[in-house]
């Protein structure tokens, strides 16, 4: 009798820990794995502290599906920020051009709207608006 009760708590136990092992980690929660200074390899983590994607100097030459590590900001973006719409990433192109006309645009390297001077004309489809209030003031008013 006891050894059948010793037996089934052992048997929970590692029915239990099995099903930990399987459990996703979110890994835009995990601290990157940093180089020693002047070393590494450069890359990019998700920054849980500041909201957005960072880079360092990882210990790993490439990404891995367990690791806060990324090869480019996109990728980080899309695993670690995918409710902002990628519109809010793109840099506004203004041609080239100092502009003349005051604008908007999202800034998504300060998580913030920021002002700046447009001259590329048409702003359909562009991450730039004429008014502030017509884009977010944080990440999380995206939607």
């Amino acid at each position: 009798m006891l050894f059948r009760l010793v037996w089934m708590l052992a048997l929970a136990g590692i029915s239990s820990c099995s099903s930990l092992a399987h459990e996703k980690v979110n890994v835009c929660t995990l601290p990157p794995l940093v180089a020693a200074a002047g070393s590494g390899f450069e890359a990019w983590y998700y920054d849980s502290n500041v909201g957005k994607c960072s880079k360092f100097f990882s210990r790993r030459p490439k990404s891995e599906l367990e690791l806060n590590r990324f090869d480019n900001e996109t990728q980080c973006n899309l695993k670690c920020r995918p409710n902002v719409p990628t519109l809010c990433f793109e840099k506004p192109a203004n041609g080239g051009y100092q502009g003349s006309k005051l604008m908007w645009t999202y800034n998504s390297s300060v998580s913030q709207c920021v002002q700046f001077l447009w001259s590329a004309g048409d702003t359909e489809g562009k991450n730039v608006v004429s008014f502030k209030t017509r884009l977010p003031k944080k990440v999380d008013e995206i939607t």
